[in-house]
């Protein structure tokens, strides 16, 4: 559904829940309070969480680091008519004040439920964190047009992709790099997207045990697929973390039954113990512009040596 869609029902919610509470005021005050509560719940939601950028800081100890060195993981930017290039300046110096030694955007560049291919110059703010740091990008489900598993939008990938490299980002595609962090040799590989089906580990055949090897693929869902042994650590985003929770249930809708409510977003050892997964919850929202304790984040990965 298009954005203004959700708009109009955000807007014409709070109007009802606004009078409802007024007209019950003098009557009853029970009614008038639940009004109340859910217009301030449905304004916060929409309006003031989005727009707050939390700092999530994991330590995360691998088995073949030598090192320690840090990874702020942007993922979800979902740029377009919610998330514009002021907000994206915010995110670029906030990241730029963690001073991470490596950046991955793990896809979801774009909201891509309208047909505007200006969506990416809203991420203009990327040039300035590429100039400080090594950037590396892969493929979301968006820049496909993938929604559900099914085509509903315009493929993008590869428009996104040319833009995204015009601002001194590294992008890869089912594609392995051997790069040096903070004096320790890591091999990193950036997946395509899982539900266009363009997931292929062909590269990583061979995972090495002298340095640490890295995924970044969109998707979480892979785990529900063949894929190779042997990858230390896998960063995923798509989740949004589940955008609208509730206490002690997690999320109220899910963005792919495949995946476990209680893995939508955090550090996981889903298969072996000294193989992680992290979910971060992204920075950008899809459908709704709405997100309720599920606010966006920046997520610093500490890596150490594991010691065990």
């Amino acid at each position: 559904m298009k954005p203004t869609f959700y708009d109009f029902c955000i807007g014409a919610g709070s109007v009802i829940f606004l009078l409802i509470g007024i007209i019950c005021f003098p009557i009853s005050l029970h009614i008038s309070f639940l009004a109340f509560l859910a217009f301030s719940i449905l304004i916060w939601g929409s309006f003031i969480e989005p727009r707050i950028i939390t700092i999530n800081r994991v330590r995360i100890p691998l088995k073949h680091a030598t090192h320690s060195f840090t990874i702020a993981v942007l993922t979800d930017l979902h740029a377009g008519p919610y998330k514009k290039t002021k907000f994206f300046e915010r995110v670029v110096a906030r990241t730029i004040a963690l001073n991470p030694d490596l950046v991955v955007i793990v896809g979801d560049h774009v909201y891509n439920c309208i047909t505007d291919l200006d969506e990416v110059t809203y991420l203009s703010p990327l040039k300035k964190l590429a100039l400080h740091f090594p950037v590396y990008a892969v493929h979301g489900n968006h820049e496909y047009g993938m929604g559900e598993q099914a085509q509903k939008y315009t493929d993008v990938s590869e428009h996104v992709k040319k833009i995204m490299q015009s601002y001194g980002i590294i992008y890869l595609q089912n594609e392995i790099v051997n790069i040096t962090v903070n004096e320790h040799k890591i091999t990193l590989f950036g997946g395509d997207e899982v539900w266009a089906h363009k997931l292929d580990y062909t590269s990583l055949t061979t995972p090495t045990i002298s340095s640490p090897t890295i995924a970044l693929i969109h998707n979480p869902a892979y785990l529900y697929h063949p894929h190779p042994k042997g990858v230390d650590l896998t960063i995923s985003g798509h989740t949004h973390g589940g955008q609208l929770r509730l206490p002690f249930i997690g999320p109220i809708a899910r963005v792919d039954r495949l995946i476990p409510r209680h893995m939508y977003y955090g550090l996981h050892t889903p298969e072996r113990p000294d193989e992680f997964v992290f979910i971060s919850r992204g920075l950008g929202e899809s459908e709704p512009r709405a997100r309720l304790y599920c606010p966006p984040e920046i997520a610093l990965l500490e890596i150490t040596h594991d010691n065990t």
